[in-house]
């Protein structure tokens, strides 16, 4: 969900106002700084839920007072405001069980193969080598990372198992990755081809689409906008959701950045034309149908 907030804070301050853990804050918001203020995050969906039961906790203890329902104007065939209150709340809890639903049903068609690195190992070696490494001109960089398959296994391990559905449940949330992510991405332009087929695996699968705009650097250095264009369209005409759902939302990050960089204008007709077929389509995943409306190409 996305969280509005009154006046531009960071993170840490966001948390602490509406009770969300940093940790999750920033694991739904890499691309946010830790000094950066804003006015709106991706907040949890379970942060929802929450404030949607206290307010239907509130709602139930209004219209439970039978007097103070009458006194409101409320009569046999006319709930009163603390009644109404409650139905609406009932109605948005239902559309987030929905949500979670849909947003189960996505992560279920994942496709990336679980690592057997362990999140923590890759994540300190990135950082080492990252730290390593940072002062090399870029042809010795690419020269040092095509020489180590290691480090290149690493990076995909750390990307895949940090941001895609193939555990979700293994991301410690109040760990600090930003070191390795910096480096897993450093590494990905240097990767042999294989590592880099990995790669794009990991963008068609991320859990979050938001998370796109943290790799959109590392996917313009890494693949050529012609071969972009191809992976979106076949992504986009998939059976796959969540790969359909990451087509939708990617085009967005990485289109528009740089004058040499975009789709030709038969991939944009084409592109048009796969999103309309979407959009006609029945029994579309609900998370699916939402990203149909944020579908833009710079």
């Amino acid at each position: 969900m996305r969280l509005q907030v009154d006046q531009p804070m960071t993170l840490a301050e966001i948390a602490r106002k509406y009770g969300v853990a940093l940790g999750e804050l920033e694991r739904h918001n890499p691309g946010i700084g830790s000094k950066e203020r804003v006015l709106s995050v991706e907040a949890p969906v379970e942060f929802e839920r929450a404030s949607l039961q206290r307010a239907g906790e509130q709602a139930a203890a209004t219209a439970g007072r039978s007097d103070r329902s009458i006194a409101l104007g409320a009569t046999a065939s006319s709930p009163g405001p603390g009644q109404l209150l409650r139905l609406q709340v009932e109605k948005e809890l239902n559309a987030m069980q929905d949500f979670a639903a849909a947003r189960l049903a996505l992560f279920a068609q994942h496709t990336v193969s679980r690592p057997t690195i362990k999140l923590d190992e890759s994540a300190k070696r990135l950082a080492a080598f990252g730290a390593k490494n940072s002062g090399l001109a870029k042809e010795a960089f690419v020269k040092r990372v095509a020489a180590n398959k290691s480090i290149q296994d690493d990076a995909i391990a750390f990307l895949k198992l940090r941001f895609t559905p193939v555990d979700l449940h293994g991301v410690d949330a109040n760990a600090d990755y930003g070191a390795a992510m910096l480096g897993a991405l450093d590494v990905v332009p240097a990767m042999d081809a294989a590592h880099k087929a990995e790669f794009v695996e990991v963008l068609f699968n991320l859990a979050h689409p938001a998370n796109h705009q943290a790799m959109w650097e590392t996917v313009l250095a890494a693949i050529p906008a012609a071969d972009l264009e191809k992976l979106l369209l076949a992504r986009l005409r998939s059976s796959n959701d969540l790969h359909i759902n990451n087509a939708l939302h990617l085009p967005y990050y990485v289109y528009g950045r740089k004058p040499d960089y975009a789709m030709s204008a038969a991939g944009r007709a084409e592109f048009a034309q796969a999103v309309a077929a979407l959009r006609a389509k029945p029994n579309l995943n609900l998370i699916v149908r939402e990203g149909l409306a944020e579908a833009t190409l710079p």
